[in-house]
């Protein structure tokens, strides 16, 4: 383990002293997805890492608890990474600090080497422009009323249905209350679903309106064939080929029910209910049309489609001309890729999910050919294996070869030379190149794409962190581009209007108007889903601020868990040259040197006066002698204090000290004179904080004997007397700072 070192520099005397700190450790964001790399390490055995150097006598156990504070973690308004971490138990980090490494753009760059490059990051080019206006809709309120005044009954059949015990095919019971809900929960994202279609482009949200009108006119023509006893009158409640990411993730609990309308008490409302919807619907349809038809006529102009057809041209000019358009939806993809091959574009793809276009004469059953003819340098170039070629052509093998990475490092330009002369069939991939990529998200992770210097999401994601994914096809290591640049469409005229646009989309998410203007609540279990939704976060609006002003990749989000939040590697990697080269300096320094500073008026209210200290266990009978243990502590000074700080973790603290870490050194005077009364002081903040540590560790170990699979043979370490292991004899006092109000 690399310990950190922190600085301090004392302006009276010009003193250097140096503080010793135990690093944290690492953690990744779904614990589940953790677990699974720990279990391939361990192969599936639960008590893989049962021994010495971590600990853990059941991966289960770990990582169940960790869930369940994970889980507790996210139904707080006010949560913090440090917060989460805290909960977290010391075995928890035994694990994932000595079999985890995660490192930042920066880390790399600099401990790699300079040769993996990564592009210079532009700011971002934001466009304001959206759909206010279509037929008789004259502005965005009365477009998004006439959304709002939808029940879409079709989808909702069980509000009809007596409130009663339901047996499926299977001879399963299944709850009214349940179906209800469900129901209610789906009409609440396909009302998202028109609002956001209609922010990626009218054409999507045309087509949208007019799949849930002709889903509710064949549920009619179902309902009069049941009256006139023409059917056997069974309909499904479902919302198929809605093109939605946001809908399959939100309707995956949702079952494909078979409603008989035999079993309907109020047939009669439910048929007035599709009948109302249909009006509606078909009045939003035709208005769309009107639209569509005054678009082909010329009479009206999409302004969106304009906005970015100047980009096309300005990028035309550029040395660079690859630029990838991202969408959320493949008829929106669609109608870029056909409304651009009419304004004269040229290498052109299009890639969804289902369907690859193309202006050349790539295959359209392997999207890849289409990235590769887009991305020569990334998807040929860099990630194909090129060594028969180079030997092929002979070339100096002391010019063109590292025998220390044993590869080629041939110029990009020398391989499309050799593939020329050697007239290989990779060739027409490049010479039938694309320049513009539309694709929706299946391409948004995974890809290599850095040939583009541009990115442009044509259209708002629903969950930001999207867009960062985007913005990583082309944010790649060894790009040839020196500049990348992100363009962001906002479907409004400013920033915060957008946001009052989003706010209004997610109100619908919290209350639905039903027929009869009630208002019904969801039960737990779908409110939870909605509370821990992306649309529903707090911070999202921050975020997507952000993202408007800064480099995509730049942004960190202090909700959003991830290995690189949580790792210590950071503070390794900024000191650990430091350490290196005044290491016999700091390996003499006795154990109880101090220090301290006063807390800058951004951290009083914060933070109360509190003691810092690294504490190793077991006391040393020799120098030579290692610790089992080293804790990091931060207790304040008065017991009663408030922390709002919350229980500070190595994290955090770390954090505190780095970010003051060039405050002038000041140690209270009767610290320094070692006045015993304040010394004895000092012992009791000890003496507490290892009290919390003997309560914590013994509540652990307790319940771990408990889950333990090991019921019959457990290890000492296990039933450890953790009250005779925390006293204050058994510790040495490493390294303190006194930190003053």
């Amino acid at each position: 383990m690399i310990d950190s070192l922190i600085k301090r520099r004392d302006e009276n005397d010009n003193r250097e002293v140096k503080v010793l700190m135990l690093s944290a450790t690492p953690i990744n964001t779904g614990l589940a997805d953790i677990k699974g790399q720990f279990n391939l390490i361990g192969r599936d055995s639960d008590s893989a890492f049962d021994n010495e150097d971590f600990g853990v006598e059941s991966m289960t156990n770990l990582f169940s608890d960790g869930q369940k504070k994970y889980t507790t973690w996210c139904k707080d308004d006010d949560r913090t990474i440090g917060g989460f971490v805290s909960m977290l138990p010391q075995k928890f980090f035994n694990l994932t600090d000595k079999l985890i490494v995660a490192r930042t753009r920066k880390m790399i760059e600099k401990t790699l080497g300079e040769d993996l490059h990564f592009p210079k990051k532009e700011a971002p080019i934001n466009v304001y422009q959206g759909v206010d206006h279509f037929g008789e809709f004259t502005s965005t309120e009365a477009i998004y009323k006439a959304f709002e005044d939808l029940t879409l009954t079709a989808y909702q059949p069980s509000k009809f249905i007596p409130e009663t015990i339901i047996t499926d095919l299977k001879g399963q019971k299944l709850s009214w209350q349940d179906d209800l809900f469900r129901e209610q929960f789906l009409v609440k994202m396909m009302g998202i679903l028109f609002m956001k279609r209609l922010e990626s482009s009218w054409y999507s949200c045309m087509l949208t309106v007019k799949k849930v009108l002709d889903i509710h006119v064949s549920t009619l023509a179902m309902v009069e064939a049941f009256k006139e006893k023409k059917a056997a009158g069974l309909i499904d409640v479902a919302a198929e080929d809605m093109d939605d990411d946001m809908l399959e993730e939100f309707t995956m609990f949702r079952k494909k029910d078979t409603v008989c309308l035999a079993d309907m008490k109020n047939l009669e409302g439910f048929e007035k209910g599709l009948r109302s919807d249909i009006t509606k619907l078909r009045r939003i349809y035709n208005a769309l049309q009107n639209y569509k038809e005054d678009y082909l006529a010329g009479i009206e102009k999409d302004l969106k489609l304009n906005e970015l057809q100047k980009i096309l041209a300005n990028k035309k000019k550029q040395a660079n001309k690859k630029i990838v358009i991202f969408t959320v939806y493949a008829d929106t993809a669609n109608f870029i890729f056909d409304e651009l091959l009419k304004r004269g574009c040229k290498k052109m793809a299009m890639v969804s999910g289902t369907e690859t276009r193309t202006t050349g004469h790539h295959s359209t059953k392997d999207y890849r050919e289409v990235l590769m003819s887009f991305a020569p340098y990334s998807k040929l170039y860099v990630e194909k294996e090129w060594s028969y070629l180079y030997e092929n052509a002979h070339l100096s093998m002391k010019k063109y070869y590292d025998d220390e990475k044993h590869r080629w490092n041939v110029p990009y330009d020398l391989w499309l030379q050799l593939l020329r002369e050697s007239n290989d069939k990779t060739l027409r991939l490049i010479d039938d190149g694309i320049d513009i990529l539309i694709a929706t998200d299946c391409l948004s992770e995974g890809q290599n794409l850095q040939d583009a210097d541009m990115q442009v999401n044509y259209d708002i994601h629903w969950n930001p962190v999207r867009l960062i994914q985007r913005f990583g096809r082309i944010d790649r290591l060894k790009s040839p581009c020196e500049t990348i640049r992100s363009v962001n469409f906002w479907p409004a005229a400013s920033f915060e209007e957008y946001l009052n646009l989003e706010t209004r989309v997610t109100n619908r998410m919290a209350i639905m108007n039903i027929t009869g203007a009630e208002t019904q609540e969801l039960n737990p279990k779908y409110l939870k889903i909605l509370q821990d939704n992306t649309l529903a976060d707090k911070n999202a609006a921050r975020l997507l601020k952000e993202l408007s002003e800064n480099s995509i990749s730049d942004i960190e989000d202090s909700q959003s868990l991830s290995l690189t939040d949580l790792s210590m590697e950071a503070f390794r990697q900024d000191l650990v040259d430091f350490y290196d080269k005044n290491r016999e300096l700091f390996e003499n320094i006795p154990n109880g040197v101090f220090s301290g500073f006063s807390l800058p008026e951004d951290f009083k209210e914060q933070m109360p006066e509190s003691l810092i200290a690294v504490v190793g266990y077991p006391h040393r009978v020799r120098k030579d002698q290692p610790y089992t243990n080293i804790y990091l502590l931060c207790q304040p000074v008065d017991s009663s204090a408030q922390v709002q700080y919350r229980e500070l973790n190595q994290i955090d603290v770390l954090d505190f000290l780095r970010k003051n870490k060039k405050a002038c050194r000041f140690v209270p005077d009767m610290i320094q004179t070692a006045e015993p009364e304040q010394l004895e002081r000092l012992s009791t903040i000890m003496k507490l904080w290892l009290r919390s540590r003997c309560k914590l560790e013994g509540a652990s170990n307790t319940q771990n004997i408990l889950k333990s699979r090991k019921t019959i043979k457990q290890k000492p370490s296990m039933a450890e007397n953790t009250a005779e292991k925390f006293q204050l004899q058994n510790f040495d006092l490493i390294v303190w700072e006194y930190i003053s109000k």
